[in-house]
């Protein structure tokens, strides 16, 4: 509670205010009527009852009442992700679960109940999650997602018996994202020429299945698959044949070809995909976990940043010269970031991020001159 107190004795500060709330204990919080939080559900029940609870990060940022950020880095995630909580909501993606990040100009889904306290997600739900993300590439590769493409990829969460409801809402809900946001294939080309011909052919067969989900892929599909074949790194010039090895594998038959660049296939082969669906989620997740791509650089950089003392070596020695005075000039502060290649702002924000992981609450202050919170110092140096 001292951070609490602490938050409530600066200037222009109230117990209503959502950062003043995100201070408190959530048994405590969530006893203490708010009008925010209240505003917030009433906003997130409409969004999830009437849109599928799709909607738009700058949208769900108006509810927090506070000044639009520039970017939705670590510290505007997690208030989300808190706020969200307060209501019992979850939201996708969730950077801990679903390691995908949210933008300023992008979607987010709500979906209640959300992730319940503790949540860990099984080794299931990181395979079935990776399979989402590039089938959700394959249905989109022509601008539209039809119905069929969709209704099988929910396949691969509904029907795993080994995902809790849980896992399967936070599923559902980021399934929904990644359908309604554009498809990013960063790292994935990279990450596929260093595969063998098994996997290649497994990830190449996965994509022909999921695009053969409505029964049929005409000349403008091939063409689709081609240029993602293409942005992923595989030859194009197999896909016809990939098409072909895939309708006609284990003596299926191939149930009306209406020309040399249309197929279709029948209730067998589809069922086929399905009994295969289990090794390819696990191959799936084998291929693209280790991948290296922006969205898996950006979580270890936030995990790796930190040397032992939590803290990179130049945010370190900044934060060790800053603490052996009170007060200084901004333009002292810039000097002293510039030798140590930092940018002053982005300095104090990683600085103050590290001090809110250990004692909840900031050490550095900003408001023209540069403050330093010498009772916040003493608590990070008794840890």
């Amino acid at each position: 509670m001292a951070t609490y107190s602490r938050y409530l004795g600066k200037a222009d500060t109230t117990k209503d205010d959502l950062a003043a709330l995100m201070l408190l204990p959530s048994a405590i919080a969530n006893s203490q009527p708010s009008p925010l939080v209240e505003t917030f559900k009433a906003w997130a029940k409409t969004i999830i009852s009437e849109n599928e609870g799709l909607t738009d990060v700058a949208e769900f940022w108006l509810q927090t009442g506070l000044p639009k950020p520039e970017a939705i880095n670590k510290k505007e995630s997690e208030l989300i992700c808190s706020l969200a909580n307060f209501a019992n909501v979850g939201v996708a993606p969730d950077l801990k679960y679903h390691h995908a990040k949210l933008k300023l100009d992008g979607k987010i889904v709500l979906f209640t109940p959300g992730h319940e306290n503790g949540f860990i997600p099984s080794h299931t739900f990181n395979q079935v999650g990776v399979a989402l993300r590039l089938g959700a590439m394959v249905a989109s590769i022509d601008g539209f997602v039809d119905e069929s493409e969709s209704t099988e990829l929910r396949k691969l969460i509904a029907h795993d018996e080994k995902l809790t409801d849980t896992e399967k809402r936070s599923l559902q809900a980021y399934l929904t994202w990644r359908l309604a946001t554009p498809s990013d294939n960063t790292g994935l080309k990279n990450r596929l020429s260093s595969l063998g011909a098994k996997e290649i052919e497994f990830v190449k067969r996965f994509i022909i299945s999921i695009a053969l989900a409505d029964g049929n892929v005409d000349n403008k599909e091939v063409k689709q698959i081609e240029k993602l074949y293409t942005n992923l790194g595989l030859d194009k010039d197999t896909v016809s044949s990939d098409i072909h090895q895939l309708t006609t594998s284990n003596h299926q038959s191939v149930s009306g070809r209406e020309s040399s660049s249309e197929f279709s296939i029948d209730e067998a082969i589809l069922a086929l995909h399905e009994s295969q669906t289990t090794e390819a989620k696990s191959m799936l997740e084998e291929i693209f976990t280790s991948e290296e791509d922006n969205e898996s650089e950006s979580l270890k950089l936030a995990e790796s940043s930190n040397d032992i003392n939590g803290l990179d070596q130049a945010h370190s020695q900044l934060f060790e010269k800053l603490c052996t005075q009170a007060h200084w000039s901004r333009n002292e502060v810039a000097r002293i970031c510039g030798d140590l290649n930092l940018m002053i702002d982005g300095a104090i924000e990683t600085i103050n991020d590290w001090a809110f992981d250990l004692v909840d609450a900031p050490v550095i202050e900003d408001d023209g001159e540069i403050y330093i919170d010498q009772e916040i110092v003493e608590e990070i140096r008794e840890l």
